[in-house]
């Protein structure tokens, strides 16, 4: 589902590099949540988590669906995904959750802001954090350079 809806929204593959490439390291601090209508999965949410710090690293929907009313129950259980992972979180006394990211750059991005208002409709505040990789070759430094321009390129 994850690899169709990025495919649909012309998204780039998703950045294991996040995930230390390793499949363990989900099955060790992920945990999926998944949404389904008679039998049919509608959207998936994964997070991952340690003992103190939850964040929502990754979902997926059939949100491109044309049915208007399966639209609508794909909207609802994206809603309800977050909501379980956030109740989740609380019952192992996790203390802070994270939604994943926040679009705040100065060029109007009508898609990003939706994705702003659904996560500013679970209430909480906006912390600023910073994530930082170090290239140790030129052409590892060139060739990401060279990725960004090319999705960036792609995106719209």
């Amino acid at each position: 589902m994850e690899k169709d809806f990025r495919k649909n929204k012309k998204m780039p593959p998703y950045d294991t590099r996040i995930m230390e490439n390793s499949e363990e390291y989900v099955k060790k601090y992920g945990t999926l949540f998944t949404a389904e209508l008679n039998g049919q999965q509608l959207c998936c949410y994964l997070a991952i988590h340690d003992d103190k710090y939850m964040m929502g690293l990754q979902a997926a929907s059939r949100r491109l669906e044309t049915d208007e009313y399966l639209r609508k129950m794909i909207g609802f259980g994206n809603r309800m995904l977050v909501w379980e992972a956030i109740k989740y979180a609380d019952s192992k006394g996790i203390c802070q959750y994270d939604l994943g990211g926040y679009y705040a750059e100065e060029t109007l991005d009508p898609e990003m802001e939706g994705i702003n208002r659904f996560k500013r409709g679970f209430g909480g505040h906006l912390n600023e954090r910073h994530s930082y990789f170090k290239d140790y070759s030129i052409s590892l430094k060139a060739a990401r350079k060279a990725t960004a321009i090319w999705n960036r390129i792609n995106r719209h």
